[in-house]
């Protein structure tokens, strides 16, 4: 009985320890709607929070959900700041870049926002209405446990 449980022990060690140093990368999306009371209006927020791997600094490309049409898009890096100039994508099934490339080139400490460009206003993007599967993918980033958010907000 004894030496069973000793081996499970060891079995058991085996798996945990490994495990224990390996710290990928994560994209971890959250969806909020917003709405003001009787108005009939309303807004979807979601939020993509990604952390760097431990080892490379690399963040995993990660599907979501997104249906509406993109008003505004906030990035804000975190305590650990990812790598200067770094860039995200929003690629729809058919490799179309909703964010039209205004999200790359991220500042490493500023929040920064990417606004419906209006009027051919500069800084900002066209109109981009989407209902389906998005690909977020980070790329640039060689901080390891970099940190930080993407908002989308949508109407």
């Amino acid at each position: 009985m004894k030496m069973i449980k000793r081996l499970l022990f060891a079995f058991l060690l085996c798996l945990i320890i490994p495990s224990m140093s390996l710290a990928v990368g994560t994209v971890t999306p959250t969806t909020k709607y917003q709405s003001v009371a009787g108005s009939g209006y309303g807004l979807t927020q979601i939020t993509l929070a990604w952390t760097a791997d431990a080892a490379a600094g690399t963040v995993p490309s990660t599907d979501f959900v997104l249906c509406g049409t993109i008003q505004r898009m906030v990035t804000n890096p975190g305590t650990t700041a990812p790598t200067a100039s770094y860039d995200i994508s929003l690629t729809d099934a058919d490799g179309i870049r909703l964010d039209a490339t205004t999200l790359d080139n991220r500042h490493t400490t500023t929040t920064e926002q990417v606004i419906l460009n209006i009027a051919g206003s500069a800084g900002g993007f066209q109109q981009m209405t989407h209902c389906g599967t998005v690909t977020f993918a980070l790329s640039g980033n060689s901080v390891n446990s970099a940190t930080g958010t993407l908002i989308i907000y949508l109407r």
